[in-house]
């Protein structure tokens, strides 16, 4: 049969790409850190998430901010940026381009990367701050 996923992990995530049990996501920037549990059970932390989230983001699945998921390649390159004095990318509208991406630090210089770089990076989870994601990853 498939996967066995909660069903919540799809109306959630949409059909073509459920969210993953475990998965972080974020409900129109309300706090951090919300997951479905193997239950299906939206929870934050080690709490179960306040009905009017819950209610959010089904009813609105536009709000659900899913965090990046990167490949080790992608984390290599944020470690060099990040070593360099770089750490925190932004996308957004530079020049009439609604889709730039840029990397800030070293007394907020920015470096303009190709658009399709770091694709993960969206202009709703943005600005983007690699040290703490790659230290977080660290931890784990």
């Amino acid at each position: 049969m498939g996967d066995k996923s909660p069903r919540i992990c799809s109306v959630l995530g949409g059909e073509e790409n459920p969210l993953k049990v475990g998965e972080e996501f974020d409900v129109d920037g309300d706090a951090t850190g919300y997951h479905i549990n193997e239950n299906g059970v939206m929870t934050w932390g080690r709490e179960i998430a306040e009905v009017w989230v819950l209610y959010d983001a089904i009813n609105h699945p536009e709000k659900i901010i899913r965090r990046p998921q990167f490949s080790e390649d992608e984390k290599a390159l944020m470690r060099l940026y990040v070593s360099a004095g770089y750490s925190t990318f932004v996308r957004g509208e530079v020049r009439g381009q609604d889709n730039q991406l840029m990397v800030s630090g070293k007394a907020d210089y920015l470096l303009y990367l190709p658009e399709k770089v770091l694709p993960q990076i969206t202009i709703q989870n943005s600005p983007f701050d690699a040290a703490a994601y790659l230290e977080r990853e660290e931890s784990k």
